[in-house]
Protein backbone atom coordinates (compact mmCIF):
# COMPACT_ATOMS: atom_id res chain seq x y z
CA UNK A 1 0.00 0.00 0.00
CA UNK A 2 1.17 3.49 -0.68
CA UNK A 3 0.29 6.87 0.61
CA UNK A 4 -1.94 8.97 -1.61
CA UNK A 5 -0.65 12.36 -2.67
CA UNK A 6 -4.01 13.76 -3.79
CA UNK A 7 -6.49 15.79 -1.83
CA UNK A 8 -7.41 12.87 0.35
CA UNK A 9 -5.14 11.89 3.13
CA UNK A 10 -4.47 8.39 4.37
CA UNK A 11 -3.80 5.10 2.66
CA UNK A 12 -4.59 4.31 -0.94
CA UNK A 13 -6.20 1.07 -2.07
CA UNK A 14 -3.78 0.73 -4.99
CA UNK A 15 -0.81 -1.61 -4.53
CA UNK A 16 2.73 -0.33 -5.01
CA UNK A 17 4.00 -2.08 -8.16
CA UNK A 18 7.44 -0.46 -8.31
CA UNK A 19 9.24 -3.38 -6.57
CA UNK A 20 7.61 -5.86 -8.98
CA UNK A 21 8.69 -3.76 -11.98
CA UNK A 22 12.25 -3.74 -10.66
CA UNK A 23 12.31 -7.52 -10.25
CA UNK A 24 10.85 -8.05 -13.71
CA UNK A 25 13.45 -5.73 -15.25
CA UNK A 26 16.29 -7.62 -13.57
CA UNK A 27 14.89 -10.96 -14.80
CA UNK A 28 14.48 -9.61 -18.33
CA UNK A 29 18.09 -8.43 -18.45
CA UNK A 30 19.30 -11.71 -16.93
CA UNK A 31 17.50 -13.84 -19.51
CA UNK A 32 18.52 -11.52 -22.37
CA UNK A 33 22.18 -12.01 -21.43
CA UNK A 34 22.10 -15.74 -20.64
CA UNK A 35 19.91 -17.02 -23.48
CA UNK A 36 22.41 -16.43 -26.32
CA UNK A 37 25.14 -18.09 -24.26
CA UNK A 38 23.16 -21.32 -23.88
CA UNK A 39 21.56 -21.44 -27.36
CA UNK A 40 24.36 -23.58 -28.81
CA UNK A 41 23.95 -26.29 -26.18
CA UNK A 42 20.50 -27.49 -27.24
CA UNK A 43 19.97 -30.39 -29.60
CA UNK A 44 17.63 -30.32 -32.54
CA UNK A 45 14.96 -32.96 -32.34
CA UNK A 46 14.08 -33.51 -35.96
CA UNK A 47 10.33 -33.45 -36.43
CA UNK A 48 8.43 -36.58 -37.33
CA UNK A 49 5.02 -36.79 -38.90
CA UNK A 50 2.29 -39.40 -39.19
CA UNK A 51 0.85 -38.29 -42.53
CA UNK A 52 4.02 -38.16 -44.61
CA UNK A 53 3.84 -38.26 -48.37
CA UNK A 54 6.75 -38.55 -50.70
CA UNK A 55 7.83 -35.37 -52.42
CA UNK A 56 9.07 -36.00 -55.95
CA UNK A 57 12.47 -34.48 -56.64
CA UNK A 58 12.46 -31.90 -59.38
CA UNK A 59 15.34 -30.60 -61.43
CA UNK A 60 16.83 -27.77 -59.42
CA UNK A 61 15.91 -29.19 -56.00
CA UNK A 62 18.85 -29.21 -53.62
CA UNK A 63 19.15 -30.88 -50.22
CA UNK A 64 21.36 -29.63 -47.40
CA UNK A 65 22.02 -32.25 -44.75
CA UNK A 66 23.77 -31.51 -41.45
CA UNK A 67 25.24 -34.46 -39.53
CA UNK A 68 25.71 -34.72 -35.76
CA UNK A 69 29.20 -33.16 -35.94
CA UNK A 70 27.87 -30.14 -37.83
CA UNK A 71 29.34 -31.14 -41.22
CA UNK A 72 27.42 -29.80 -44.21
CA UNK A 73 26.47 -32.03 -47.15
CA UNK A 74 24.94 -30.38 -50.20
CA UNK A 75 23.38 -32.95 -52.51
CA UNK A 76 25.56 -35.64 -50.92
CA UNK A 77 28.88 -33.77 -51.21
CA UNK A 78 30.81 -32.57 -48.16
CA UNK A 79 30.99 -28.77 -48.05
CA UNK A 80 32.86 -26.22 -46.01
CA UNK A 81 31.05 -23.03 -45.05
CA UNK A 82 32.71 -21.00 -47.84
CA UNK A 83 32.08 -23.69 -50.46
CA UNK A 84 28.45 -23.94 -49.35
CA UNK A 85 27.87 -20.20 -49.80
CA UNK A 86 29.64 -20.28 -53.18
CA UNK A 87 27.59 -23.23 -54.46
CA UNK A 88 24.30 -21.81 -53.20
CA UNK A 89 24.98 -18.37 -54.66
CA UNK A 90 25.57 -20.00 -58.06
CA UNK A 91 22.18 -21.75 -57.92
CA UNK A 92 20.07 -19.22 -56.05
CA UNK A 93 21.02 -15.98 -57.75
CA UNK A 94 18.65 -12.97 -57.36
CA UNK A 95 17.18 -13.28 -60.86
CA UNK A 96 16.06 -16.87 -60.22
CA UNK A 97 12.57 -17.60 -59.01
CA UNK A 98 12.05 -18.80 -55.46
CA UNK A 99 13.61 -22.25 -55.52
CA UNK A 100 13.39 -24.32 -52.35
CA UNK A 101 16.42 -25.54 -50.42
CA UNK A 102 15.46 -28.65 -48.46
CA UNK A 103 17.19 -28.98 -45.09
CA UNK A 104 17.59 -32.16 -43.08
CA UNK A 105 19.41 -32.33 -39.75
CA UNK A 106 20.63 -35.30 -37.75
CA UNK A 107 18.70 -35.93 -34.54
CA UNK A 108 21.79 -35.16 -32.42
CA UNK A 109 22.98 -32.00 -34.17
CA UNK A 110 23.40 -28.88 -32.05
CA UNK A 111 20.95 -26.07 -32.70
CA UNK A 112 23.82 -23.67 -33.41
CA UNK A 113 24.96 -25.75 -36.41
CA UNK A 114 21.51 -25.57 -37.99
CA UNK A 115 21.26 -21.83 -37.29
CA UNK A 116 24.68 -21.29 -38.92
CA UNK A 117 23.63 -23.37 -41.94
CA UNK A 118 20.46 -21.33 -42.37
CA UNK A 119 22.46 -18.10 -42.09
CA UNK A 120 24.94 -19.37 -44.72
CA UNK A 121 22.03 -20.32 -46.98
CA UNK A 122 20.60 -16.84 -46.62
CA UNK A 123 23.97 -15.31 -47.53
CA UNK A 124 24.04 -17.66 -50.54
CA UNK A 125 20.76 -16.22 -51.81
CA UNK A 126 18.29 -18.84 -50.57
CA UNK A 127 14.89 -17.30 -49.86
CA UNK A 128 12.72 -20.39 -49.31
CA UNK A 129 13.66 -23.32 -47.05
CA UNK A 130 11.78 -26.58 -46.58
CA UNK A 131 12.30 -29.14 -43.83
CA UNK A 132 12.63 -32.85 -44.52
CA UNK A 133 10.85 -34.86 -41.83
CA UNK A 134 11.03 -38.53 -40.94
CA UNK A 135 7.92 -40.68 -40.75
CA UNK A 136 6.86 -41.35 -37.18
CA UNK A 137 6.76 -44.98 -36.07
CA UNK A 138 3.25 -46.43 -36.22
CA UNK A 139 1.41 -46.32 -32.92
CA UNK A 140 -1.77 -48.12 -33.81
CA UNK A 141 -4.95 -46.68 -35.30
CA UNK A 142 -5.35 -42.91 -35.18
CA UNK A 143 -8.16 -41.73 -32.98
CA UNK A 144 -10.09 -38.60 -33.81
Amino acid sequence: MSLGLGRRSGLSKEPDVMPMIGVMTVLLVLFAVLLPLTAGEDFIWAPSAHAVRSHPRRVGDHVLWIDQRGTYYLDGRVMTADALVHALSAWYHPAARDEILYVKADRQVHYGAVARALRLASVGGVRVVGAIVEPAPPQGPLQY
